[in-house]
């Protein structure tokens, strides 16, 4: 009798966590499902061509190739999301997406499990389901490249779940599960290691059992500050584009609840009532402030770097842990509202759905033409053929160089076919030095979402018009050199000197004024103060090649650092890249410093 009611409770048991598993992702489907129509967007070009030249024991055990994939993190999980859709699926993007979105109900199924250590399971089911309703989770349902995130927010409920069960059961099977899940968890972003020290504080077990449990999460976490030392040359830090400001952070973390909760009367009433809930929680004593306290210093303290570069705009990839952490506070803080009548815990529960179901509907159908564009511009530039020329302002050459013509390699390598690449120009002002007889010149159309055919004058017709001359720009990108990425042939660099805190380099660059766009790259790990940039005239050059058009393609590159020391260093890492509409990115040759010569494939000037 008693095997046959303990069989039935399995089933049972069984049964339910069948309704959940479905549940959750028929509704990651329902409300996400429309990225499946979606193509390559963003950084995906980037990272499909990262993933076809490397593999996973390099970018995750060799530092110079982890750093390649991010000067700024320690991320070698998001390469490996793509190498292994590209071994499962090829270069199919729907499939791609078909595995993001899983993913995604993987994370809230993740969530209802941890939720169920401390609510009841509908209450943890209801918490999931608001926990995909999310803006954040909208947003980024459309980007693929976003998808360490999801991953690394699974992990981490893995680790949070283990460790409780670890605490309760005083079991080190747990705890061992837990610091395996956490170690993924880190290496899918760095926003997740802070979350340690709230495993002190959870509302587990005692003291002494908690901090036992939790010491392999802080020996691992030592660990990873020694990997990311190794791949970055800092233990701390991140994103370098731009110098800090206090009063700027500060405007942007407090704009965060709106872009959680949604701005208007709807995102001021819900913020209200979790207010209401959290006071009423900590005055009756069911909800420990001090956690809540640890939890959000653990949360905010890596978005605080990210408020100088890149930003934060709303409610993207940065915020989808805070909102991740919002829900399980909401649903703990209404599950233990037990004075409370339910038929108002279920309002408070409704009230909150459709404000935040509204909300991330709104924050989606804002970026759509923005996603729609890229669609666009990715299939065009795939399709291409290698004598057109792509029109696209908005972004740096070095941008659409790297993904649009990154996906095409990609593409090849996948096709098994050799790679060529499009041409790309992202200042219409340069338009007048395209030949249209030489070249198809496509541009966006907004009115009809597509790349359509520019017309532009014939070579006749610009015949006694002076064509406008392109000045040559500069850009500092931060980057230790890397295995092959880049052609080589960009040019030459003949001397580096280092004069007290300043470093001056010169040479020449491979370049035609016939190529309307051009840019030089110093890669290197110590940004300068200051940079100045002139062209010089190098008849030799024109002479050995005999290009008349290559008579100014000198150059002599200043750049000044806070002290001889640093400018020292500066020269010993320096290397140079030109970046050009029609040839691409190539590595200068720089006999100078042998820390260049793997920049690039091999190739004579």
């Amino acid at each position: 009798m008693q095997i046959e009611v303990r069989g039935r409770r399995n089933a049972s048991i069984a049964a339910w966590y069948l309704i959940v598993a479905f549940t959750l992702v028929a509704g990651t489907f329902l409300l996400h499902g429309n990225a499946l129509n979606a193509y390559w967007r963003f950084d995906d070009g980037w990272l499909l061509d990262f993933a076809t030249r490397f593999s996973f024991s390099d970018y995750f055990f060799n530092p110079l190739i982890t750093r390649a994939y991010s000067p700024s993190n320690v991320t070698p999980w998001n390469p490996l999301v793509y190498d292994f859709n590209l071994a499962l699926f090829g270069f199919q993007a729907q499939w791609f997406y078909a595995h993001h979105l899983l993913a995604i109900a993987v994370s809230a199924l993740a969530t209802y499990a941890l939720l169920t250590c401390f609510v009841k399971p509908v209450g943890a089911l209801l918490g999931s389901i608001l926990f995909l309703m999310g803006a954040p989770v909208f947003l980024v349902a459309q980007q693929l490249m976003v998808g360490h995130y999801v991953y690394g927010l699974i992990f981490c409920s893995m680790a949070l779940f283990c460790f409780v069960r670890g605490v309760r059961g005083e079991s080190y099977w747990w705890t061992i599960f837990g610091v395996f899940s956490f170690a993924l968890a880190s290496s899918c972003k760095e926003v997740f290691v802070p979350l340690v020290v709230v495993l002190v504080f959870v509302p587990v077990g005692n003291a002494r059992s908690r901090l036992i449990h939790a010491i392999p999460y802080f020996a691992w976490s030592i660990f990873y500050a020694g990997w990311r030392y190794k791949v970055l040359g800092a233990m701390l830090g991140g994103y370098q584009q731009a110098k800090f400001d206090p009063w700027v952070a500060a405007q942007q973390l407090l704009q965060i609840p709106s872009w959680l909760m949604g701005g208007g009367s709807a995102g001021w009433l819900i913020s209200s009532i979790l207010l209401v809930l959290l006071y009423d929680a900590v005055r009756r004593h069911r909800v420990r402030i001090l956690v809540v306290f640890v939890s959000l210093v653990a949360l905010i303290t890596p978005l605080i770097a990210l408020t100088a570069y890149p930003g934060l705009h709303g409610p993207n990839r940065h915020l989808l842990l805070p909102w991740w952490a919002v829900v399980v506070l909401i649903t703990i803080l209404v599950a233990r509202c037990s004075s409370w009548p339910v038929a108002v815990r279920f309002s408070i529960v409704g009230i909150f759905a459709i404000a935040t179901l509204r909300h991330g509907l709104d924050e989606r159908e804002a970026i759509e033409p923005g996603l729609v564009r890229l669609d666009a511009i990715y299939r065009e530039a795939i399709d291409a053929r290698p004598n057109t020329v792509l029109v696209l302002p908005g972004q740096t050459l070095r941008f659409w160089e790297v993904v649009l013509n990154g996906a095409r390699r990609a593409k090849a390598a996948a096709e098994h076919r050799p790679f060529a690449r499009v041409n790309l120009l992202t200042d219409p002002k340069l338009l007048p030095l395209v030949d249209p007889d030489t070249y198809q010149v496509r541009m966006y159309n907004a009115s009809c979402a597509c790349m359509e055919h520019f017309h532009g004058p014939s070579s006749s017709e610009k015949i006694g018009n002076r064509a406008p001359e392109r000045s040559l720009d500069y850009l500092v990108f931060r980057l230790t050199p890397y295995p092959p990425l880049v052609d080589s042939g960009g040019g030459r660099v003949e001397s580096i000197r280092v004069t007290g805190d300043k470093v001056s380099l010169s040479g020449w660059l491979n370049v035609s004024r016939k190529d309307p766009e051009q840019i030089l790259v110093l890669t290197t790990p110590y940004r300068p103060l200051r940079h100045q940039l002139d062209a010089v005239a190098r008849p030799d050059i024109a002479g050995t090649r005999q290009a008349e058009d290559m008579l100014h393609t000198g150059f002599r590159l200043q750049l000044s650092y806070a002290d001889a020391e640093a400018a020292v260093r500066a020269a010993n890492s320096a290397c140079l890249m030109v970046i050009s509409s029609l040839k691409g990115i190539r590595s200068l040759e720089n006999p100078i410093n042998e820390v260049c010569s793997g920049l690039a494939k091999g190739g004579a000037i």
